[in-house]
């Protein structure tokens, strides 16, 4: 149907004259196989001519064409006898027949009469296509006698006037000009020019002689390209021969060199082995050049840096203790003070480093201690107030660290995995450690010291391991944490957080696990709405709640092992759940809570109690949904 939309659009006038040309070209060639002769035998020049200039239609139009002429050529008798008047009346009758039949619902009738229809605007069309292609042969025709006898002429000068330059042009426009001579050639044999198809094939055969003398000068020019190529390419090949041979001589000569060389280092480290060297104040001068020197190597000699040796060096920047393989203690305040130290290469064998040797190094920003395999101890303060200080590498021989080791540094992340041996935390480890946000802890960590975590505002979420038995008062005061995991077990359960500071307070305490915890007497700052005490509980004192806010809670939850419980007003809003058979305290409790549900079993006992004591509060039965929340 797409192609009867194009049909009609060409009868419509809306198509381009080559289309038109194309279509008649197709029906033309259709009607070549047709036995009728009488047909357009007027018109065969002009056929003949159009057929020449048209192009080829696509498959698909050249097959409905095809099968219109064969429909046609059946009515071509009294179709061909109609004038274009009659036929366009007859098209209309069709179109009005068609919709008719197509109202009724007759498919039958609305295909024939569509058929016909079709063969009506078939015939139309080649009755205009046949018109227009016979205006346009004739002015062609027309032109073409018009121009012939100055076209010749033209390309003949055009020739002559070439002929000369031939030589000068290049082989692609030869090439260009013999092509086109060879289309006017045809040109010119399909007018019947003899005499001009004669005069374009001499030109022809001059320019086809050119084009053969340029290529074989091409041919000529490759041949001598390749052979400087060829050329070129062993002289480089043996230049690069050369060149390796002389490589190889050069490296064998300083394999040789470093040999000697290494030779002459071993025998001197030998020799400086054998006369160990303490680092002391004095040396360390010479060492730095009176503390000009940045960059510092220590000699295999050493044994031992003495307390103060760099002390307060402004201007080291770089110490390299690798080849000190003697080394094993870095004394007190030895490095102290050196504020531009930035890289420090420590020896595999160093056992210990003193207390504050590395103290106030302000542009120190990463301690690689992995490599040393006995590092046994870190002093106290041996990094603190390293402000650049961001990464520290542990290594697991790591058995004691001291007070305020990495105090007031700018760790992020660090990791005692590998520490096995290390089992306690000492007081203020990291303190002030403002970027610390996660701690991967030693795996048999028991200790950890009292404010080892203080003031750490980047530390949100902490969750101890369960070998960790101790932990020190305020050991997390004034961090801003979300949520805490205590271990199970615990035995005492300190200060956790700095007193009225609410942005310090923990939103969430889990001490699920605590299993170890009999009394708690330590104040808990708990931002939380619900708390809950572990199995194990059985004493409660007031100053747990001393800094909560009033009416903080909702919920509060008592184990069965709790005997005597001391609230405050933080607990006004709260409904107590207790678990337990009996409470010494119970009127209190009552009176300073919203509601205390009791097991259904206990509840009578608990309500003469509450009778007997005259308790003014609501007592309930917990409801079902609560009652196994401590079952295991």
């Amino acid at each position: 149907m797409g192609l009867f939309k194009k049909l009609f659009s060409i009868l419509q006038g809306d198509s381009e004259e080559k289309d038109i040309e194309n279509l008649s070209g197709t029906s033309n060639s259709q009607e070549t196989n047709c036995s009728e002769e009488k047909k357009h035998q007027a018109k065969s020049k002009v056929k003949k001519e159009v057929s020449k200039t048209s192009q080829e239609p696509i498959r698909e139009q050249k097959e409905f064409y095809t099968n219109e002429i064969e429909n046609s050529d059946k009515e071509s008798v009294n179709l061909e006898e109609l004038s274009l008047e009659e036929l366009e009346e007859m098209q209309k009758k069709l179109e009005v027949d068609g919709k008719e039949a197509r109202r009724r619902g007759d498919k039958k009738a609305e295909e024939k009469l569509h058929s016909e229809w079709q063969n009506v605007r078939y015939t139309i069309w080649k009755r205009q296509s046949e018109k227009k292609a016979e205006k346009g042969a004739v002015e062609k025709s027309q032109k073409t006698n018009s121009q012939q006898p100055n076209s010749h002429s033209t390309q003949i000068e055009d020739s002559d006037k070439k002929e000369v330059n031939l030589e000068e042009l290049s082989l692609e426009e030869l090439e260009k000009m013999q092509e086109k001579l060879f289309v006017d050639i045809q040109k010119a044999r399909l007018r019947e020019d003899k005499e001009a198809e004669k005069e374009m094939y001499s030109e022809w055969r001059k320019v086809r002689s050119a084009v053969w003398i340029k290529e074989r000068e091409k041919k000529a020019k490759e041949e001598t390209v390749a052979k400087e190529k060829a050329e070129e390419a062993a002289a480089k090949e043996k230049a690069e021969e050369e060149a390796a041979a002389k490589a190889k001589a050069e490296e064998e000569a300083a394999a040789k060199a470093k040999a000697e060389e290494e030779a002459a280092a071993k025998a001197k480290a030998e020799e400086e082995a054998a006369n160990p060297t303490l680092v002391d104040s004095e040396i360390a001068n010479q060492l730095t050049d009176g503390g000009k020197k940045k960059n510092v190597i220590l000699p295999v000699s050493v044994c031992e840096i003495a307390p103060n040796a760099f002390y307060d060096n402004k201007t080291l920047e770089r110490i390299d203790m690798t080849s000190c393989n003697k080394l094993t203690i870095i004394g007190e305040f030895a490095f102290a003070g050196c504020e531009n130290l930035t890289n420090i290469i420590f020896p595999e064998n160093i056992e210990e480093i003193g207390g504050t040797a590395f103290s106030n190094c302000e542009a120190l920003a990463s301690v690689d201690l992995s490599n040393c395999k006995k590092l046994d101890k870190i002093g106290e303060s041996a990094f603190n107030w390293c402000p650049s200080l961001e990464e520290v590498l542990l290594p697991e021989s790591l058995s004691s660290i001291g007070k305020s080791a990495f105090c007031g540094c700018k760790i992020r992340n660090i990791d005692f995995s590998a520490c096995k041996l290390l089992s306690k935390f000492p007081d203020n480890l990291f303190n002030m450690c403002k970027s610390l946000e996660e701690v991967v802890w030693p795996p048999h960590l028991k200790e950890i010291g009292d404010v080892a975590f203080s003031d750490c505002e980047s530390l949100r979420r902490v969750e101890l391991p369960d070998s960790v038995e101790v932990l020190g008062e305020q050991v997390f005061s004034g961090c801003k944490l979300k949520s805490l995991s205590l271990p199970k077990n615990i035995k005492k359960l300190p200060v956790l957080t700095v007193a009225l500071r609410a942005e310090a307070q923990i939103k969430s305490l889990d001490m699920s696990r605590c299993k170890n915890l009999k009394v708690l007497t330590a104040p808990i700052t708990c931002s939380s709405k619900t708390i809950v005490f572990p199995i194990g509980v059985e004493e409660i004192e007031t100053a747990v709640f001393k800094y909560n806010k009033p009416g903080q809670f909702e919920s509060i939850f008592l184990p069965p092992t709790i005997k005597e419980v001391e609230l405050n007003n933080s607990a006004d809003e709260a409904n107590v759940y207790c678990y337990a058979p009996e409470l010494e305290n119970v009127k209190e409790i009552i009176e300073k809570c919203a509601c205390l549900l009791v097991l259904p079993q206990y509840y009578d006992s608990y309500y003469d109690q509450a009778v007997a004591e005259g308790a003014e509060g609501c007592l309930d039965k917990i409801p079902e949904d609560k009652l196994y929340f401590y079952d295991e």
